[in-house]
C-alpha cells in the first residue's frame, strides 16, 4: 500500500457543504467572505498538539452556591418538566413545571466540571527531536511530546543538545544555560544545585 502524502490534511483548512476544500487566506476571515465562498466548516488537525484539560471535582451532596447569573434554564425534553443548570459547577435542578425552582432540590449532576482546556503546539522543528528522544529508548512517543509541550526554553535546548548530538541547543549548566533564566517543573531549583 502506498500512502499519497498530498492527501494529508494538516493544519487549518476550510470546507464547503460537500466536503470540498476551499482555499481561503487566514488573514481575510470575515463573515461576509465566508458566506461568499460557501464555507460551511473549518477544521484543525495538528498532530503535534498537546491538549491539557483541567477538571474540578466537587462534593455532589453540596448545593450550588453560585450567583443566579450562572444558572441556565434547561427543559423542553419532556412535557411538564423544567430545570436549570449552573454553568460554573454543573449542578442541576429538575422538577415539575408547576414547582418553583426555589423548592426543587439540587440533583447530583456531574461530580466534576471543566475549568480549562489548554493547547500547546509543537513546531515542525520539534519532529526531529521527538524522534531522537523516542529512538533513544528513553521515552515513549507520548512522553516525548508531553515533555516538549511543557518544558521551558533551557530544558528544550538541553534536550536538543543531548538527543541531536550537539547539533543544536547547549549543554546543561553551561554559560548559555545560566543566562537563559527560565525554569519549569522539570528543572525548577536546579540552578541552586550547581
Amino acid at each position: 500500500m502506498k500512502i499519497d502524502k498530498t492527501k494529508l490534511k494538516i493544519g487549518l483548512w476550510y470546507e464547503d457543504k460537500d466536503g470540498n476544500v476551499v482555499n481561503y487566506p487566514e488573514d481575510e476571515v470575515t463573515s461576509e467572505r465566508i458566506k461568499e465562498l460557501g464555507i460551511d466548516t473549518y477544521h484543525t488537525s495538528y498532530p503535534l498538539e498537546i491538549t491539557h484539560t483541567i477538571n474540578k471535582f466537587y462534593d455532589n451532596k453540596d448545593t450550588c452556591k453560585h450567583p443566579l447569573k450562572y444558572r441556565k434554564r434547561t427543559g423542553g425534553w419532556i412535557k411538564g418538566i423544567k430545570g436549570c443548570k449552573c454553568t460554573k459547577c454543573g449542578k442541576e435542578k429538575v422538577g415539575k413545571s408547576y414547582v418553583p425552582f426555589v423548592f426543587m432540590k439540587w440533583e447530583d449532576g456531574a461530580d466534576s466540571f471543566k475549568l480549562l482546556t489548554g493547547h500547546t503546539h509543537l513546531g515542525k522543528g520539534s519532529e526531529e527531536l521527538i524522534l531522537a528522544m523516542v529512538n533513544s529508548g528513553d521515552y515513549t512517543l507520548s512522553e516525548a511530546m508531553c515533555i516538549l509541550g511543557n518544558c521551558c526554553e533551557r530544558c528544550l535546548n538541553v534536550l536538543s543538545y543531548k538527543y541531536l548530538d550537539g547539533k543544536d541547543g547547549y549543554p546543561e549548566y553551561s554559560e548559555e544555560w545560566k543566562k537563559t533564566n527560565t525554569s519549569c517543573e522539570f528543572c525548577e531549583g536546579e540552578e541552586n544545585d550547581k
